[in-house]
């Protein structure tokens, strides 16, 4: 046999379940190898040539810990070796793991497979405690038994698998575009699918199913992602570490990295120039599947509501306003953005409507429901669906959606069981409860009703302060408020609440931030006008939403739903948000002095960040790959040589105006050229992660060089950054990338920047508040060196700046 697994109920040598069932894929469907497992539970031999089916129950009943990390034999070696043993056990004081970083993908498992959680409960969670509220009338509801979690989706057939990237062996699919989203009408059937991409297993993406039902946008973009010579990658990787290492450390980075050059490096570019032959964009379903899954990205835009009415209308003129962009969306009228000859690529705008992220053990899933003809209102923890089109296929005026709204609110029921916590919960953690939760004989219809439904409307209670309106929009803020009022795995969540707070909860996995950034202008510019939406050629009836009804639960439901709580709870007590806006000018004063705004304010953020820890970070900010098809996003490395220079002058006692002015233009035009580089595909990180993923995908050991000092260093940014820009005054957050970092989104307007800053309470150090303020200080330091050096003022206030003094 090629392929032996051996699997040990309480021995050391193992391989991780999902290791396990991709080897088992491969063996089976590339007949004629076979496989053969030995099979120790209760601690007896058995051995046997099982069938797919045999494994995956044998995966559902093991019972030992599963940690990841495993060496496959070699040839002749009888025994696995083992890995290095790991504290499997949850530290309650810590917070969840934050998002990995741009290369690493652990695979993050809440228990071991075989775990009973209606006996052994949830892990991190005692049972007896969870046990102990009585506050859940379902707790002692007679139920049926906890039904076992699905197997693994099934495979595609023999025929959609492709054995090996050998262009030998692998065919070039049809010429379509692909996508990520697995697409269902209303009715659930899913469509026709079309091959985009060879597959190659263990670890490569699933097979994406293309878009159909709609047309197609008025000119898609035909250049596909390029893969990049690897010579010219890592000089440029190179020079990225440089201001950040010794200079005894960056010689001991340039040998590994030519020693990586001259091996391994040079047989997964190999691997990947054959990947890319067959397919328009070999990045993009391993980066959504790498990356996107991770965090949601909330959009907020504030008004204030005198009264319950101004609460209502808005809410549905902002219903109507989604629901017209979405009828834009699919009678192709979004415009084509044009970058220099390019146009842009507008596939994104496709997958944000009825789209659903649903849990999975190992990794989830995005469904399409494009027919998708109500929404699912959210009001004190009950769903309720509401049509918003009448019978003749026209949408519902906003009379008729106000007055539906009033039902919902004036609806007599009190508060439901707050199901939605357990979408904020570990995905591992979420993919067991759901299980339990859409069984057959439980929930299946109220869940399949929420997940097709075309947006949420999140319905709040009252919250106060503004920086607290920030964390409703992130997670509700905590078990006390609105965080039980979501169903987080949507994609699009409007959320409104009674004191004036409006925005969007982005859960981002099928799509980036400029489809939502333009349905938010768009819905903004809509809801300001007066009598929008309320005029109907024809009469409509009365609308009345359906309460959707949950079962009682069970044990299993309601141990899941302690841990949730648990969870939320930690995250939004250790979260911190600083949001403001720096008043003293906008991007038009760094448009005056023939400056880039962007790489202006790039600049800022990095000597902020200098002047708090006096060190220079590592930080990343995200660039679209939207000239490509089905492109993503690409990472600027904006900590430079240059940068690094401009920090120290603008830090230097001795340096004179002319030398920190002069360091301020180098710094702008090399940041310029690492975003010219990035948007063209010529960055390097989603090369270097294509590279990792050849190791990954064809059972290759990972490379000494993705686990060097100076990698590492690069990949961890201390500085999480993103510019949305959009013509309103609102503004994008989303948490940190890291424990010890920052996350900051910032909005460039005319007259002012709006800037959210995030981190975690659990380092000292860290505080989103210094480094707001460091902020403000570092744009006025470079405003006063511009002035002094004889800048033109045009464009600030300064009755809102800082005095110059002579």
């Amino acid at each position: 046999c090629k392929y032996r697994v051996r699997w040990y109920s309480k021995g050391k040598s193992y391989l991780p379940p999902k290791e396990l069932y991709d080897v088992a894929i491969k063996a089976i469907e590339s007949r004629p190898l076979t496989i053969s497992a030995l099979l120790r539970p209760g601690g007896k031999k058995a051995t046997e040539t099982p069938t797919l089916e045999i494994l995956c129950r044998a995966l559902a009943s093991a019972s030992t810990t599963l940690t990841q990390g495993y060496t496959n034999p070699k040839p002749g070696q009888d025994k696995p070796v083992s890995p290095p043993k790991t504290n499997t056990k949850p530290d309650e004081g810590k917070l969840p793991p934050p998002p990995s970083s741009s290369f690493s993908m652990p695979l993050f498992s809440a228990f071991p497979m075989g775990r009973n959680p209606c006996r052994d409960g949830p892990r991190g969670a005692a049972k007896a405690d969870c046990l102990k509220s009585k506050a859940n009338p379902c707790a002692t509801a007679k139920v049926k038994p906890c039904a076992k979690s699905p197997l693994p989706t099934k495979p595609p057939p023999p025929s959609e698998i492709k054995a090996s990237v050998s262009p030998t062996t692998a065919k070039a699919p049809p010429q379509t575009s692909p996508s990520d989203v697995d697409h269902k009408d209303s009715s659930g059937s899913a469509k026709k699918k079309e091959k985009t991409c060879s597959q190659a297993p263990p670890s490569k993406p699933q097979e994406a199913k293309i878009i159909n039902g709609r047309c197609k946008p008025k000119k898609q973009c035909d250049s596909p992602f390029p893969v990049l010579p690897l010579k010219q990658s890592l000089a440029s990787y190179l020079s990225s570490i440089e201001p950040l290492l010794t200079a005894e450390e960056l010689e001991k980075e340039q040998k590994v990295t030519k020693k990586f050059a001259d091996n391994e490096g040079h047989d997964l570019q190999q691997l990947l120039e054959e990947e890319a032959e067959h397919c328009s964009n070999w990045l993009t379903p391993r980066w959504t599947r790498a990356a996107y899954l991770g965090y949601q990205a909330p959009l907020t835009v504030f008004s204030k509501f005198s009264e319950t009415t101004d609460f209502l209308t808005f809410t549905a003129k902002a219903i109507y306003g989604i629901c017209e962009f979405k009828q834009l969306v699919d009678q192709n009228k979004i415009p084509v953005v044009k970058m220099g000859k390019n146009d842009l690529d507008n596939s994104q705008f496709y997958k944000i409507f009825g789209t659903i992220r649903r849990p999975g053990r190992f990794c989830d899933t995005l469904q399409q429901f494009s027919d998708a003809d109500y929404v699912v209102v959210v009001h004190k923890n009950n769903y309720y669906k509401l049509p918003i089109y009448c019978e003749s296929g026209k949408l519902l005026n906003v009379p008729s959606l106000v007055d539906a709204l009033q039902e919902i609110i004036d609806c007599p029921i009190g508060k439901g069981e707050p199901y939605g916590l357990l979408t904020h919960d570990n995905r591992s953690n979420w993919a067991e409860a759901y299980a339990a939760l859409s069984c057959p004989h439980g929930n299946a219809d109220t869940v399949e009703t929420i997940e097709q439904s075309l947006f949420l409307v999140c319905l709040d209670e009252w919250g106060e302060e503004r920086i607290v309106q920030a964390h409703q929009l992130l997670h509700g803020g905590g078990l006390r408020q609105n965080s039980a009022n979501r169903w987080m795995d949507k994609t699009i969540q409007l959320i409104v609440n009674p004191n004036g707070l409006a925005g969007f909860c982005y859960e981002h996995s099928p799509a980036d931030c400029q489809p939502l950034a333009m349905l938010m202008d768009f819905v903004q510019q809509k809801v300001n006008e007066e009598n929008y939406g309320g005029e109907s050629s024809e009469p409509q009836k009365d609308v009345s939403s359906t309460l959707l009804k949950f079962q009682a639960t069970n044990e299993c439901i309601n141990l899941w739903m302690c841990q949730a709580m648990r969870n939320i709870h930690r995250i939004a007590s250790q979260l911190q948000m600083n949001v403001f806006q720096f008043e003293c000018h906008g991007k038009c004063f760094i448009k005056a002095q023939g400056l880039n705004t962007d790489s202006y304010i790039q600049l800022a953020l990095g000597l902020a960040y200098y002047s708090v820890h006096e060190k220079i970070p590592a930080q990343y900010e995200s660039a679209h790959l939207r000239i490509f098809i089905e492109g993503r996003t690409e990472a600027i490395r904006s900590t430079s040589n240059e940068s690094k220079a401009f920090v120290l002058a603008m830090q230097s006692e001795t340096a004179s105006r002319h030398e920190q002015l002069v360091a301020l233009q180098r710094a702008v035009d090399a940041h310029e050229r690492l975003t010219k580089e990035a948007i063209t595909g010529q960055g390097i990180d989603r090369h270097l992660f294509g590279l990792q993923q050849m190791a990954l995908e064809n059972g290759m050991p990972s490379p000494e060089f993705f686990q060097s000092k100076g990698f590492v260093r690069s990949v961890s940014f201390q500085l999480f950054t993103s510019q949305v820009a959009t013509s309103h005054e609102s503004f994008m957050a989303y948490g940190p990338l890291l424990s010890d970092g920052y996350g900051c989104c910032y909005n460039p307007q005319e007259d002012k920047i709006i800037f959210a800053i995030s981190a975690w309470k659990n380092s000292p150090q860290i505080s989103p508040f210094k480094y707001g303020t460091a902020i403000k200080k570092s744009l006025n330091a470079m405003r006063r060196l511009i002035l002094e050096t004889g800048g033109d003022p045009v464009g600030e206030h300064p009755c809102k700046c800082e005095e110059i003094r002579p």
